[in-house]
C-alpha cells in the first residue's frame, strides 16, 4: 500500500512537472512568435519609411521614432535570452503597438507626398506654357522690328550708277 502511494504521489509530482514545463514552453513559444512578428513589423515599418522617402516625404521624424521604438525590441529580445518569456513578450506587444502608429503616418507622408509632386507637376508645366508663349510672342515681335528696320535701311541706301571705263 505505502509503495502504491508512493508510486502515485511520484506520478502526480511528474505530471505537475510536465505541465510546468509544457506552460514554459508554450510562453517561450509564444514570446518568440511575438518576437518574430515585431521583427517582421518592424520590416514592413522600414520599408513604408523607404517608400515615403521615395515619393520625396521628410522621414527624419519617422526614422528616429523607429529608433527610439527598437530599444522595445532589443529589450524583449534580451529578456527572451533571459528566459523571462512574459516580459519578452510584454515588450514586444508593446513594441507592435508603436510601429502602427509609424506605419500608419509613413503612408500618409508618402500619400501626401504624391500628391504635393503632381501639383507640382501641374504648377511648372502651367509655368512653362507660358514661358513658350512669351517667347514666341519676344521672338514674332523682334523678327518684324529686325525686318521693318532692315527694309528701312535698305530704302534709304543711294545707289550709285558708275560708269564703265574704257579698257
Amino acid at each position: 500500500m505505502r509503495r502504491t502511494l508512493v508510486s502515485v504521489v511520484a506520478i502526480v509530482v511528474c505530471a505537475l512537472c510536465f505541465s510546468a514545463f509544457c506552460w514554459s514552453v508554450a510562453a517561450a513559444d509564444d514570446a518568440q512568435a511575438a518576437i518574430s512578428l515585431a521583427e517582421s513589423r518592424l520590416n514592413s515599418a522600414y520599408g513604408k519609411v523607404l517608400l515615403a522617402e521615395e515619393a520625396g516625404a521628410n522621414v527624419s521624424e519617422l526614422l528616429s521614432k523607429l529608433d527610439s521604438c527598437a530599444s522595445l525590441l532589443s529589450q524583449a529580445h534580451m529578456s527572451y535570452r533571459g528566459g523571462n518569456s512574459s516580459e519578452a513578450l510584454s515588450f514586444a506587444d508593446q513594441y507592435i503597438a508603436s510601429l502602427g502608429g509609424v506605419e500608419a503616418e509613413a503612408e500618409s507622408l508618402r500619400d501626401k507626398a504624391v500628391s504635393d509632386g503632381r501639383q507640382w507637376v501641374l504648377v511648372l508645366g502651367g509655368i512653362s506654357a507660358i514661358a513658350i508663349e512669351v517667347t514666341v510672342f519676344l521672338s514674332a515681335f523682334g523678327w518684324l522690328f529686325f525686318r521693318d528696320w532692315y527694309s528701312a535701311r535698305i530704302m534709304r541706301m543711294r545707289l550709285e550708277v558708275q560708269a564703265d571705263e574704257p579698257s
